[in-house]
């Protein structure tokens, strides 16, 4: 069984980028090939980050070298069922 994780912008990391490159977020969603409203929605934590969109960031020039930890936080969606939990410390 998996344990699906919702990706959210850690926005006062890409905030620190665009004002360290004189970026604006219009500019720089432009540059994602994203719409400015999307672009606002991820940054204010009110859509999760897909796949495609992570990738994007990673290949940004602006956010080249930057460690996607540093990007984004992970939270796990669902919590492991007790019974996977005990036996996965069990077995340490």
């Amino acid at each position: 069984m998996t344990n699906a994780a919702t990706y959210l912008l850690r926005p006062e990391t890409l905030q620190a980028v665009l004002d360290r490159r004189h970026l604006t977020h219009q500019a720089f969603a432009d540059s994602l090939g994203l719409s400015r409203s999307y672009w606002s929605a991820l940054f204010h934590r009110k859509r999760a980050l897909t796949p495609a969109v992570r990738r994007t960031l990673l290949d940004s020039p602006v956010l080249r070298g930057l460690d996607e930890a540093l990007l984004w936080d992970v939270q796990r969606d669902e919590p492991l069922p007790e019974d996977l939990h005990v036996a996965l410390t069990s077995q340490a």
